[in-house]
């Protein structure tokens, strides 16, 4: 198992740049929690995260434009904040507040920004020994359930009315419900 964690490691290290494909557009969601320490206190506090893309066309044999070149950039800032309700229950709350821009040099610059789809997780602790002295690998299990709303704006449109792609809306439309 350590071999394991050192290969991932070195791995990830050497990742430093990713290339993609951008047909599903920029990765949606963000629910991602990281490390949390101190299971049993309530917080409240801010969570940047930033993607960008670049883009580079090649041009049609059959027309004379030039290559097209697009940059990409999609900020969320989360406010988010968890309330434990004693030892075994958690309640994670979200709200994502976006900054979506789109500059090429084929179309005029397209933008979006404000608040997403909001969104709340409830936690149960099924397993954990993470205060254990004896025990030398230490865990805490939990099992999850959330629910995502509608709040952000889904129907935004370039000035000639059609609507932006679906990266560049700040909300999915949708109630979408997550167990883990």
């Amino acid at each position: 198992m350590r071999k394991f964690f050192i290969l991932l490691l070195i791995v990830t290290a050497a990742c430093s740049e990713v290339n993609a494909c951008d047909a599903c557009g920029c990765g949606a969601g963000g629910n991602y929690m990281g490390i949390l320490p101190q299971f049993g206190s309530h917080f409240i506090g801010l969570k940047w995260n930033y993607r960008t893309f670049h883009t580079t066309g090649i041009p049609s044999i059959l027309s004379h434009t030039q290559q097209e070149m697009t940059n990409e950039s999609f900020q969320t800032v989360d406010l988010w904040g968890r309330f434990s309700m004693g030892k075994k229950w958690q309640l994670y709350g979200y709200i994502p507040l976006q900054v979506n821009k789109r500059i090429s040099n084929q179309d005029a610059p397209v933008g979006s920004r404000g608040i997403g789809d909001v969104s709340a997780m409830v936690n149960y602790t099924v397993l954990d020994n993470s205060d254990s002295l004896f025990d030398q690998t230490r865990y805490n299990f939990q099992l999850s359930a959330g629910i995502k709303a509608p709040t952000g704006a889904n129907a935004l449109a370039h000035s000639d009315g059609t609507l932006l792609g679906a990266a560049f809306q700040l909300g999915t439309k949708s109630w979408d419900y997550t167990v883990g």
